[in-house]
């Protein structure tokens, strides 16, 4: 039905039972914005181009991705959730060994589009800007290239040998990628509803080179729209693992984790020490912005407690910019690293103490 040139530069999957991809997440719908780039897209493949684009605001797969995007539990009852940007689309690519599977790509009327050569697809279906907008919730879809159902990655088994198989045979592209890994940087969150603090801790937590996220009951969605935009798609990379308080110790035992608590009162009240060792492995525990630390996490983490010095009369950062200073801090070799880029710029003041408040 297609009535634009056939090309088969683009690689296309036979169809989604015959051949799935290495990687854990493939996309099911993909919505292309208005851009430059769009109309090579539809060309470029050979599979089936819908002879009408998608007007209706009613049409059903528009309002399934508008219930993926605003509910929670339609996320986790499809097992699906939407990305906005083919940037962010870009960052999944690549940390799924550099490719990406769409089951439908909507492209918009009269729009150009390069090919990319990571991005294959079953069907292309134009789509008009009305739809965009209902898709986004934006007003305004000009600097929108790009909506995608994708399956949700999975949930990490901390517990098991073998967790993190997956994501390492994504990277590697190939199925027998190393059985187990180590795990020695571990970041639990507690009742951390903001998904703009939890993208942000999400994002620094793979920048710093840490091992997983751990999720304890009362946290957001990590797979909210704002939270996705937050962590530039580092939600889509992080092993994640969520569980009770009491899953949680079993893990830190199992690893042997020290767990360490944020929480600026009782690090206040501790004496400072800068030639205590950072514990070989780490699991740092951060609470909400505005309750902190449930008592029970408190009890389990009585030993170690921590908090970024403060200057001045400034109470506190919040969670996303203290918990990413903290992950700095205790990521192997994290302050030594930086002190050492200070004193080769000859900055005495700012490396004379360069002490941890671990």
């Amino acid at each position: 039905n297609c009535t634009l040139p056939t090309c088969t530069q683009l690689p296309i999957q036979p169809c989604a039972a015959m051949m799935m991809p290495v990687h854990h997440m493939a996309s099911r719908t993909l919505f292309i914005g208005r851009t430059s780039s769009s109309r090579s897209l539809c060309s470029a493949f050979s599979r089936t181009v819908e002879e009408e684009p998608v007007v209706s605001l009613s049409n059903g797969t528009v309002k399934r991705l508008v219930k993926l995007r605003s509910s929670a539990s339609a996320r986790s009852s499809q097992r699906a959730f939407v990305l906005v940007g083919m940037d962010l689309l870009q960052e999944a690519a690549g940390g799924l060994g550099g490719r990406l599977h769409a089951r439908t790509l909507f492209v918009p009327l009269g729009a150009t589009h390069s090919q990319p050569s990571w991005l294959t697809a079953d069907r292309v279906i134009e789509a008009t800007e009305p739809v965009l907008k209902k898709l986004t919730g934006l007003e305004n879809v000009s600097g929108v290239d790009v909506v995608a159902e994708l399956d949700q990655p999975p949930r990490q088994d901390l517990l098991s040998a073998h967790w993190g198989v997956q994501q390492q045979a994504a990277q590697h592209e190939q199925q027998d990628a190393p059985a187990t890994r180590p795990l020695s940087r571990l970041l639990a969150l507690d009742r951390v509803q903001d998904p703009g603090n939890m993208g942000t801790l999400l994002r620094s937590a793979l920048g710093f080179g840490w091992d997983a996220v751990f999720l304890l009951p009362g946290c957001c969605d990590p797979l909210n729209p704002k939270c996705v935009r937050a962590s530039r798609g580092a939600v889509l990379r992080m092993p994640i693992a969520e569980g009770s308080l009491a899953d949680l110790s079993q893990v830190t035992k199992l690893h042997g984790l020290a767990l360490v608590a944020a929480e600026p009162q009782r690090a206040a009240a501790r004496p400072r020490s800068t030639s205590r060792p950072v514990p070989l492995g780490v699991c740092l525990v951060l609470g909400s912005e505005g309750q902190g630390l449930s008592p029970e996490v408190r009890q389990v983490c009585q030993d170690v407690s921590l908090a970024v010095p403060m200057a001045g009369s400034l109470e506190s950062l919040n969670v996303g910019v203290a918990g990413s200073v903290l992950m700095f801090a205790l990521s192997p070799g994290g302050s030594a690293s930086m002190g050492a880029q200070l004193k080769g710029l000859q900055l005495d003041s700012l490396t004379a103490d360069n002490g941890s408040d671990v």
